[in-house]
């Protein structure tokens, strides 16, 4: 698939770009609007459903933000993944970052991920547009070398970013003593006690 997209690339500059309304995508784990919170250092990022309303095959190039945060470093997976969905289907993926089996590498589901710089303060907000761009052929190009696409169909949704306060664990509590303990020290008392009171008329006779 990432051969058919590097030929693919050749043909988008012959190409031109459509507003498609024949498909949707939206963002998962966000709230109604397209809104996801942080803490400052934590990263967080954005699941996607894609409809593919029309005959034809779809693939999935990017994700972009219409205007970058100050405060957040935003990373797009479908680039990375080159999703491919076909006639009348929907596919949906939520966020998420993994560990590889190949070390030191990691496998990304989703749309894409925001990483909040750690010296971000609360209350830091970010909303702005992200473009999904896809591919459409007439037929399945993995397996019809002659098929024929259009290049850089478009959709765009809301997106936003807020920073949170981070929550602060509250210090433990000191143990309660437990009965066993309770009588082991009820226990060393009386014993200091009565020793005390034996030296006490000891002390009282010789005099």
């Amino acid at each position: 698939m990432k051969c058919i997209h590097g030929f693919l690339a050749i043909l988008v500059l012959a190409s031109s770009a459509s507003i498609a309304s024949a498909d949707s995508f939206s963002l998962l784990g966000t709230d109604n609007h397209g809104n996801v919170t942080g803490t400052p250092g934590q990263l967080v990022g954005y699941g996607i459903s894609f409809t593919n309303d029309t005959g034809e095959y779809a693939f999935l190039d990017s994700s972009q933000l219409n205007v970058i945060p100050g405060f957040a470093t935003y990373t797009d997976f479908i680039g990375l993944n080159s999703i491919e969905v076909g006639p009348h289907q929907t596919i949906s993926e939520n966020f998420s970052v993994v560990l590889s089996p190949d070390p030191g590498e990691t496998i990304q589901n989703g749309l894409a991920q925001f990483l909040i710089d750690p010296n971000t303060q609360a209350g830091a907000m970010y909303h702005g547009d992200v473009t999904l761009t896809y591919d459409l052929f007439t037929t399945d190009p993995n397996i019809d070398p002659n098929a024929v696409g259009t290049f850089g169909n478009t959709l765009k949704t809301s997106i936003g970013l807020e920073v949170i306060k981070q929550d602060v664990m509250p210090p433990p509590n000191s143990p309660v003593p437990e009965p066993s303990s309770l009588l082991m020290c009820g226990t060393a008392i009386l014993a200091g006690a009565l020793i005390l009171t034996r030296r006490h008329r000891s002390h009282s006779m010789n005099v």
